[in-house]
């Protein structure tokens, strides 16, 4: 099937548009029936992240709106992906998820895996919203027919983009501990009802567990200028680097709690750290400072930022190349996504499949130009370095851009010390407040 054609190439690109890291993996069961119950943010990345990661194959159920010509239809089954009607395309639609119910039913009671996205609609912000109960629904719908003793395992995924649109962000997907639908046979007997709706919250507090919630809109803003400000510095203070994946997930979770707390303990202080945020910001705007990650750079003197300034040098031609031979695609893809793609929630997915296909018509182009011109032997061995000197491209990026900050925080060495003095200390001093 295609699904097994495209996984490869799926999550090689994936883990190069993302970098993504992965945690509770021991959470996900082998052999039993599993619904993958994750929040939704970021359109068709989400269930591939999870795809991938799994050893099984998982079915995925997506809005019916998807499905709307007879070919998609085709490459989606192929996909592994099936609709799932919702009652805003009307009653009448959603009568068909009978279907989509039973199909969910024949594939647990085979012990397969499932996603279901119980938030029902996909929306980029920190938080959880109120979840349905069509999951709970269905789990219990196959649960009765085999008088519970399927045990039916619901598994949270947690969806943790720092920036979901954006290049090389960091992404954590946390995989909850298994929920067992079993366990609520007798308050099903009992109260249907009741047993759905407990069952629906239970899946929705663990999946609050596994996200960073920022619990209250009207600090959306804070939520992210603290990230920026003083995440990088938590971070250090703990001896972790600025882009730790996993911790900077870890932080990001501390600091929400830490808003949310405050906003209900003591709003005034809420206020107050907006403020220190703001002349913070203010006085990098001030002083030119476009990349505020120069606050959090360490000085390790002159002699060893020129060591690594002449790497750089270096470097270049070896970097033109994998340029060259690998850039071109990206960077068509990312051009295009902006001028026709005006939805964020699906940004990061057209970005991503579309350089995805555009690297691979690049790819094989070059190889069939380097194949006519240099034969065969050549072309073989360009098949195999143009992937590495793509490997390479993103870590010589990744490295030059270090280099860089620290070369521009070494030119204002003494404007910067002045901002960590006296505005990022306010900053820190009134979040420990």
């Amino acid at each position: 099937m295609l699904y097994s054609f495209v996984r490869p190439f799926v999550t090689i690109f994936h883990n190069v548009f993302y970098r993504i890291h992965y945690r509770g993996l021991e959470n996900i069961p082998m052999g039993k029936p599993v619904v993958f119950a994750p929040n939704h943010v970021n359109g068709f990345v989400d269930p591939i992240v999870i795809a991938i990661a799994c050893k099984q194959k998982v079915r995925f159920f997506a809005r019916s709106d998807v499905f709307n010509s007879s070919l998609k239809k085709r490459i989606l089954n192929s996909l592994s992906v099936s609709p799932m009607y919702r009652i805003r395309e009307g009653f009448a639609e959603v009568k068909k998820n009978e279907q989509a119910f039973e199909e969910c039913k024949k594939l647990l009671a085979e012990n397969k895996s499932i996603l279901i996205f119980p938030e029902g609609d996909c929306v980029q912000e920190k938080r959880i919203r109120k979840l349905k109960k069509g999951l709970a629904r269905i789990v219990f719908y196959t649960e009765e027919a085999f008088n519970f003793e399927k045990d039916v395992l619901v598994v949270p995924v947690g969806l943790n983009y720092s920036e979901p649109t954006k290049f090389r962000s960091n992404l954590c997907v946390e995989f909850g501990k298994p929920i067992s639908a079993a366990s609520y046979a007798n308050s099903y007997k009992e109260n249907k009802a009741k047993a759905i709706t407990d069952f629906t919250q239970e899946i929705e507090d663990s999946l609050k567990g596994a996200v960073v919630v920022q619990k209250y809109p009207e600090n959306d803003d804070l939520f992210k200028q603290l990230c920026l400000l003083l995440k990088p510095k938590l971070l250090v203070d703990k001896g972790f680097e600025v882009d730790n994946v996993e911790q900077g997930y870890l932080m990001e979770k501390e600091i929400a709690a830490k808003i949310s707390n405050t906003q209900n303990v003591n709003p005034a202080n809420i206020d107050s750290l907006k403020k220190a945020c703001e002349a913070c910001l203010v006085e990098l705007k001030k002083n030119n400072i476009q990349d505020a990650l120069q606050l959090f750079v360490p000085n390790t003197g002159m002699l060893n930022l020129i060591f690594h300034l002449f790497v750089c040098v270096l470097a270049v031609p070896l970097f033109t190349v994998a340029f060259l031979v690998n850039a071109p695609a990206y960077l068509i893809s990312g051009w295009l996504t902006k001028r026709m793609v005006k939805d964020n929630v699906f940004v990061g997915s057209f970005a991503l499949n579309l350089g995805m296909i555009f690297w691979l018509v690049q790819y094989t182009v070059e190889l069939l130009t380097i194949k006519s011109l240099l034969g065969n032997y050549n072309a073989l061995i360009c098949a195999m370095a143009i992937p590495i000197l793509g490997m390479y491209l993103l870590f010589f990026t990744s490295y030059a851009k270090k280099v860089l900050r620290r070369l521009s925080a070494f030119s204002r060495v003494n404007t910067l010390d002045a901002i960590r003095a006296k505005h990022l200390t306010a900053v820190v001093e009134a979040y420990r407040k």
